[in-house]
């Protein structure tokens, strides 16, 4: 009996954290929808014909500017609409848009 208690438990386990995998990535998919109106739905477009494709970059890279970007001072063009866009989100959220983006 303890033995099948605890591959039951191993299940729910696996399971749960399989939930929140597919939960922080619907919820990235949500956030991208912001996103999408600049950088395309396959985060291939050039924002305002300026910035770089941001579909397939590597997670590090994206969260870097993801960070950079909520945090900037400006209050002009590109870096002010970015940190609008940025201004809410946790450092979680930007991990998940982050891992979202690298897989576009």
């Amino acid at each position: 009996m303890k033995e099948i208690l605890k591959k039951v438990e191993k299940v729910l386990i696996l399971t749960l954290f399989c939930s929140l995998h597919v939960l922080n990535a619907a919820d990235a998919a949500g956030i991208y929808k912001k996103c999408s109106g600049c950088h395309g739905k396959d985060g291939k477009h050039k924002a305002f014909d300026r910035s770089a494709v941001i579909a397939g970059e590597s997670k590090e890279t994206l969260l870097k500017k993801l960070m950079f970007f909520q945090s900037t001072d400006s209050d002009k063009g590109t870096l002010s609409v970015m940190k609008k866009q940025l201004k809410n989100l946790t450092k979680e959220e930007m991990e998940s848009l982050a891992e979202y983006i690298s897989k576009l």
